[in-house]
C-alpha cells in the first residue's frame, strides 16, 4: 500500500552543468546530495530543465490572472516565459510587473520591456528603481538602492529595522540623510513596488529583511554596478504599455 503521506522539501540547488566535472561528482557536502542518500527512495523533481518553460508560464499566468487580467493572461504569460525560463525569480518581478499594466499582454509584447527581460533580474530592478522615483512618494531612487544594498550586505538572516539599517544604507549613500529621515525612507521602501526585492525572517526576536534571492545579492553587492538606465531610450516603458498607478 502506497503511504499516506509524503514529504516534499524544497531546496536551492546547483544547477547541472552541461559538461560535468568528474572532480566534483563524489562531493557529499553538497546538500541534493546529502538528501539523496538520506532518502534513497525519494524523486528528485528539478525546476530548472527544459520544462521550466512550460511552468513559469502557468506561474505567471496565475499572477497575472491574479490582477483581474484573465482575458489577456494567457497571451502575456506565452511571450514572456521563453525569455525568462528557467528563472523564477524573474518571473515573479515580471509578473509583478504584469499584474499592475492596463494591458498585460501589451506590455509583454513592447520591444523596450522585452530587451529588459532578456537582461534578466538587472534590467527589471534598473527600471523598478527607474519608476520608484517616478512614483513621487518621497523615495529617491539612490535612497533606496543605498538600502537594497545594505540587505544584501547583511550577515545571517538579514538586516533588522532599529539603527543598523540606516547605518550600513549610510555607507553606500553619496550623500547625507538626515537621521530622522532614515525611518520614513525604510516604511515607503517596504510598502512600494521594490519590497517585492525582499524576504523578511525574524532573528534573535526581531523582524531583519533581505534580498529574496541569490541572484539579487549577487547583483547588489556589485559596488561597481551602479545600475544605470543608460542602455535603453529614457522614455517610460510602463508608460507606453499602459501601466497603471
Amino acid at each position: 500500500a502506497r503511504p499516506a503521506a509524503r514529504l516534499l522539501i524544497g531546496i536551492r540547488s546547483t544547477r547541472p552543468s552541461s559538461r560535468p566535472d568528474p572532480s566534483a561528482a563524489g562531493d557529499e557536502h553538497e546538500l541534493l546530495q546529502v538528501l539523496r542518500q538520506v532518502f534513497r527512495t525519494a524523486e528528485v523533481q528539478r525546476t530548472d530543465g527544459e520544462d521550466a518553460r512550460r511552468d513559469i508560464e502557468e506561474y505567471l499566468h496565475a499572477l497575472i490572472s491574479a490582477g483581474g487580467h484573465r482575458g489577456t493572461a494567457r497571451a502575456a504569460a506565452r511571450l514572456v516565459a521563453p525569455v525568462l525560463a528557467p528563472s523564477f525569480i524573474d518571473a515573479r518581478v515580471a509578473g509583478e510587473h504584469l499584474r499592475k499594466a492596463r494591458d498585460p499582454a501589451q506590455l509583454a509584447a513592447h520591444p523596450r520591456w522585452q530587451k529588459r527581460l532578456r537582461q534578466g533580474i538587472r534590467g527589471l530592478l534598473v527600471q523598478d528603481l527607474r519608476l520608484v522615483e517616478e512614483d513621487r512618494d518621497g523615495l529617491p531612487r539612490d535612497v533606496a538602492l543605498a538600502l537594497l544594498r545594505a540587505a544584501a550586505f547583511a550577515q545571517g538572516a538579514g538586516v533588522p529595522w532599529s539603527d543598523i539599517w540606516p547605518q550600513v544604507a549610510g555607507v553606500f549613500l553619496r550623500r547625507r540623510l538626515p537621521a530622522d529621515e532614515w525611518d520614513t525612507m525604510i516604511a515607503r521602501l517596504l510598502a512600494g513596488r521594490l519590497s517585492g526585492y525582499l524576504a523578511h525572517d525574524h532573528e534573535d526576536n526581531r523582524l531583519v529583511y533581505r534580498p529574496a534571492h541569490e541572484a539579487l545579492v549577487d547583483l547588489l553587492m556589485n559596488t561597481d554596478d551602479d545600475l544605470a538606465d543608460d542602455d535603453l531610450p529614457a522614455d517610460d516603458v510602463a508608460s507606453d504599455a499602459g501601466s497603471e498607478q
